[in-house]
C-alpha cells in the first residue's frame, strides 16, 4: 500500500479540527474457513486516511486487495471473519450491527464496484435505482427523487440524462453503466470513497474518463479516496494537480 457541498446533509458524525483521523484501520485480518481449512485473505493492514486524502491499494489479483475495502466497509460475510479495528469518524466498524452500518454507508462511506452490471438491478431502470436512494434514505417524494436522479446523471457527464432516466442497464455501455454507479456512490455525499478496480473492464479511453470524472467529483464533493487496483499505471495516471 502507498499513500499516493451539500443538498444532502452528512450525518456520519460532526467532525472537529482536532478529531484525528478519518479512517483509522489498525492490525486488520480477515480469514475465511472452509472444510479445507482457514484461509488468511488479509493480514496486519494498517493505515490511516485524512478527510479529503487519497490512497491507493494496489497489487496483483487475489492478494486481498477488494477483501480489504470490504472489510472496512464491513461487508464480509460468513464463513468470513474480521478481526482488528476500523474506525470511521471515530465509529468502530468491526462488530457494529447491521444497523449501525446502514447509518454510515451512504453518507459515511461508499464504494464503486469492478463490475457494473454486478452493481445494477437489470430489470428497474437506472432512474429509478437513482431515486430509490432519496426515497428510501431520505423519505423524498416521488417527484424530488426523480429530479436529482436527473441532475446526479448529468453531473457524472450522461449525456441526455433526463431522457435516458427510464433506459434500463442494459442499454448503456461499459463506461456510462460505470459513471451510473459513481452516481448512486455519491448520491448522499460520502466523506469516503472506495473506488475497486472501477477501470477494469473498460478500454483505454474510457478508463482516462472515469479515472478524470472520479478526481473531479472527489475536489467537488470534498471526499477521501481509497482506490483500488492492480494495475500501477492507474494511480500514476492521475492528472498533474490532483489531491
Amino acid at each position: 500500500m502507498a499513500a499516493i457541498s451539500g443538498l444532502v446533509p452528512r450525518t456520519a458524525g460532526a467532525r472537529q479540527e482536532a478529531a484525528g483521523p478519518l479512517l483509522q484501520v489498525a492490525d486488520l485480518e480477515v480469514d475465511f474457513r472452509t472444510a479445507r481449512g482457514t484461509t488468511h485473505a488479509v493480514r496486519g493492514v494498517d493505515f490511516s486516511l485524512e478527510p479529503g486524502e487519497s490512497l491507493a491499494i494496489l497489487g496483483e489479483s487475489g492478494s486481498g486487495k477488494t477483501v480489504t475495502g470490504r472489510g472496512i466497509l464491513g461487508l464480509v460475510d460468513p464463513p468470513g471473519r474480521v478481526r482488528g479495528s476500523v474506525r470511521f469518524d471515530g465509529r468502530e466498524i468491526v462488530g457494529s450491527s447491521d444497523a449501525e452500518l446502514r447509518e454510515i454507508r451512504g453518507p459515511g462511506m461508499a464504494t464503486v464496484f469492478q463490475d457494473s452490471l454486478d452493481s445494477l438491478n437489470p430489470v428497474f431502470t437506472v432512474g429509478a435505482q437513482l431515486a430509490e436512494i432519496f426515497r428510501v434514505r431520505l423519505g423524498w417524494s416521488r417527484h424530488d427523487a426523480r429530479g436529482e436522479a436527473v441532475r446526479l446523471m448529468a453531473e457524472v457527464g450522461i449525456p441526455a440524462a433526463e431522457d435516458r432516466l427510464n433506459d434500463y442497464p442494459h442499454q448503456f455501455s461499459g463506461g456510462m453503466r460505470q459513471r451510473i454507479c459513481i452516481a448512486m456512490a455519491i448520491a448522499l455525499k460520502p466523506q469516503l470513497l472506495i473506488a475497486d478496480e472501477p477501470t477494469t473492464a473498460l478500454d483505454a479511453t474510457v478508463q482516462a474518463g472515469i479515472l478524470e470524472l472520479i478526481r473531479r467529483l472527489q475536489v467537488e464533493h470534498d471526499m477521501a479516496l481509497i482506490f483500488v487496483t492492480h494495475d500501477l499505471a492507474s494511480p500514476v495516471r492521475w492528472p498533474t494537480g490532483s489531491p
